[in-house]
């Protein structure tokens, strides 16, 4: 269901989706299902004792897929990288500011918001586009 890029542009339908699945669960099955956080999950793991889970101490990196690996993300220059985390924190601080002066953000700090958020999806680093 989820995983696919540019997928989640209308919350409110997969929202609407996610809680005909939840309802399904509640009224015919055993099971709780409820929406969470990371940090819910997290606690309700290191809470189940009855369970081990390996510790990973090597890197995630390069990913395979499909018989080839993303390695771009860890040998791609660092300018643009920098570029991307320098523009995320003025887009930040331009959020912040514009929303506190007029109670409303700018086009121009929307406009902002989206180029970051492309910038930064793993897919705009140099070489770790899945190449046909």
């Amino acid at each position: 269901m989820g995983g696919v890029d540019f997928q989640y542009i209308d919350a409110s339908m997969w929202f609407k989706n996610m809680d005909i699945i939840l309802n399904y669960f509640k009224n015919m099955t055993s099971h709780n299902v409820v929406y969470s956080t990371p940090s819910c999950y997290l606690e309700a793991v290191r809470q189940n004792k009855d369970v081990q889970y390996p510790i990973k101490k090597d890197d995630f990196f390069p990913m395979p897929w499909r018989g080839k690996a993303d390695t771009g993300r860890d040998t791609s220059p660092p300018d643009p990288l920098l570029s991307v985390s320098f523009a995320s924190l003025q887009r930040t601080s331009g959020s912040q500011t514009t929303g506190r002066l007029s109670g409303q953000k700018s086009q121009k700090v929307i406009t902002m918001k989206r180029a970051v958020a492309v910038a930064q999806h793993h897919d705009a680093v140099t070489g770790t586009a899945k190449a046909a």
